[in-house]
């Protein structure tokens, strides 16, 4: 209530005492908090790279995948090879064979010399041990199949219905679509962008880290204000006066920077030079592939001429010996030019990024 002063202004005297319990001796307390940082630069940049380093892990298993494609289909065509070569000795040991029962007939009648008989008896077991040569290579690179795709049940190659596609272009054309159609090269890049982005995030760690704090209390007592609970917002600004180690940490972004940059210009020269590589070997496969073939058939049309000459008796069985040693010799090229070929076909189309799958599910 209001009473007069001393000086007869009026002041305040209080009539009634009012207890409030300040602190009890046991009391409950509850207290919530939650921090949201609204700007933490490393943080932004960190997320950044986690990102791209997804796609980088998917490009790496993309490429590791088409290699072991690749790996795989050259094995194919060995296989392809193989068999054809058992054909081709195959063939070559019939036509042996019948040259053989020829002579053995002359030498029964005394046209020829036993020696002729023994060449031809002597070339016959040449070709078996060429056919069972072939039968052994066609074996070990299905065995090769196998080991590279799992599968232990057996089974038979068959010869590919289209010989592989050829990438066409200039030498520049070629040399662009590897370097952009790389998995590996692409890869890297994404290295080079992540490593850009650290050496942004350790000069960024000397920014203040702001943030918006938030407090909710709870007590089983009210105190002066009679209110039991009590809550508060803030935004908090967080420097670091001094670290060291930030230091360190710039040099060591910087000197990944400078390891990935480097990284990336040895791919992409690696490219080029495969690239370029692959499409020499691919001209140089298809230029012997000709003359393999052009071979063979005037050694196909020799041995033929020799055949009927000998047998009209206008020839020796050595030069029938000859002749089918030289044909047989042409069809064996034919067989590995024309191997030559597909996988030099291959090794450009992997050399520019064509081969394989784009992108595995």
């Amino acid at each position: 209530s209001e009473q007069p002063g001393p000086g007869g202004e009026p002041i305040t005297v209080p009539n009634e005492v009012v207890e409030v319990e300040v602190q009890p001796q046991n009391m409950w307390t509850a207290q919530v908090q939650a921090s949201m940082p609204i700007l933490a630069m490393p943080a932004y940049y960190g997320i950044a790279n986690a990102k791209q380093a997804v796609e980088l892990t998917e490009k790496s298993i993309t490429f590791a995948r088409n290699e072991l494609i690749f790996s795989l289909t050259q094995a194919y065509y060995g296989a392809v090879a193989s068999k054809r070569l058992i054909e081709v000795s195959a063939a070559q040991l019939e036509t042996a064979r019948e040259q053989e029962r020829v002579a053995q007939a002359q030498f029964d009648v005394g046209e020829i010399p036993k020696v002729g008989y023994l060449r031809a008896a002597v070339q016959r077991a040449s070709f078996e041990q060429s056919l069972v040569r072939a039968q052994n290579a066609y074996v070990s690179a299905k065995l090769a199949i196998a080991a590279l795709i799992g599968v232990e049940e057996p089974f038979t190659v068959e010869a590919p219905a289209q010989a592989p596609e050829v990438p066409s272009g200039s030498v520049d054309a070629l040399v662009r679509a590897g370097l952009e159609g790389r998995k590996d090269l692409a890869a890297q890049r994404d290295a080079v962008e992540i490593a850009e982005r650290a050496v942004k995030a350790a000069y960024w760690q000397f920014a203040p880290v702001l943030a918006a704090n938030g407090t909710y209390s709870w007590t089983n007592f009210g105190g002066f204000t009679g209110e039991n609970s009590t809550w508060a917002v803030t935004i908090s600004a967080v420097f670091t006066l001094f670290d060291f180690s930030r230091y360190a940490d710039i040099e060591e972004a910087r000197s990944q920077l400078r390891q990935s940059r480097a990284e990336r210009e040895n791919l992409a020269r690696t490219v080029i030079r495969e690239v370029k590589t692959a499409l020499l070997e691919l001209e140089s496969a298809r230029a012997n592939l000709i003359t393999a073939q052009e071979g063979a058939r005037l050694a196909t049309e020799s041995a033929q001429l020799v055949r009927a000459q000998y047998e009209a008796g206008a020839a020796t069985y050595l030069d029938v010996t000859d002749a089918n040693s030289v044909e047989f010799a042409a069809r064996v090229q034919v067989v590995t030019e024309e191997l030559n070929t597909q996988v030099a076909a291959l090794r450009l189309s992997r050399a520019i990024g064509k081969f394989g799958v784009e992108r595995f599910p």
